[in-house]
């Protein structure tokens, strides 16, 4: 175990002690007990510094969901039944979990050169909640722990973000009394439809101005249907064309 405050939390410490030791090299030998039995170096990438200062995030069912997501606490050692790590909590504002309590946490994020064991916690040291959202990538949900240089970041301490009513003055529009809203129905999906509209004079002048100008320019070839062949139906698309004022100016089929 790497130390680096009091000896406050020595008993905890203790009985990491053993564990700790078979990833460690002999005296009399070079290699670790660890590697003498398993064949392999040990990974010493979730060793943390004991009594250092950690930022522990709190797993949702336990925190509101806008209030703070962390809580400040001293790294105290592993738990030896599953991949939690122990902490003693030193501040909180998260109800029901009191300050000077120790809780069993996966996730945090440590900052091995503060010690508030030893010298009190500097009222420069905090960080910013918002990175409780990102603790944990997808593809390292399965690890026991992430830790962060507090060197590469700038931390800042979060405020909850709760939604704020606007006190601006609502300004009710006013169109003027010559605003004038046209009631246009919507444009027909069928022929039957445009036929049994209100409007069906003039989608009937729309269309023969559309099979006049089809006949007028030769899109069309009349020839007898083949023996066993059926023909292929059309559809009618009837469109309103509006002015800039939203008026009709024409009926296009």
């Amino acid at each position: 175990m790497v130390v680096g405050g009091s000896s406050g939390a020595s008993t905890s410490g203790a009985t990491e002690g053993p564990s700790l030791e078979r990833q460690v090299p002999l005296k009399h030998n070079t290699s670790t007990p660890f590697e003498l039995w398993k064949g392999r170096k040990p990974s010493l990438k979730y060793f943390r510094v004991w009594e250092c200062l950690a930022k522990v995030l709190v797993p949702e069912h336990k925190r509101k969901k806008l209030g703070p997501k962390t809580v400040d606490a001293v790294f105290l050692g592993y738990v030896e039944t599953s991949y939690a790590l122990r902490f003693l909590v030193i501040k909180s504002e998260i109800p029901g979990i009191e300050v000077n309590t120790i809780v069993e946490f996966r996730d945090a994020v440590f900052l091995e050169d503060v010690f508030p064991m030893k010298t009190g916690i500097p009222s420069s040291v905090s960080l910013d909640d918002s990175l409780a959202s990102k603790f944990i990538p997808e593809h390292m949900k399965n690890m026991t722990n992430v830790g962060v240089n507090p060197n590469s970041a700038s931390l800042t301490h979060e405020e909850s973000d709760i939604p704020r009513r606007s006190k601006r003055a609502r300004v009710v529009k006013d169109f003027g009394s010559d605003f004038v809203t046209y009631n246009i129905e919507d444009d027909p999906v069928a022929f039957k439809d445009a036929m049994a509209s209100s409007e069906a004079k003039q989608w009937k002048e729309a269309v023969k101005s559309e099979m006049d100008s089809i006949v007028s320019n030769g899109t069309w070839v009349l020839v007898d249907l083949p023996s066993g062949c059926t023909t292929i139906g059309c559809k009618w698309i009837f469109k309103k064309k509006l002015k800039p004022d939203r008026s009709i100016d024409k009926f296009k089929a």
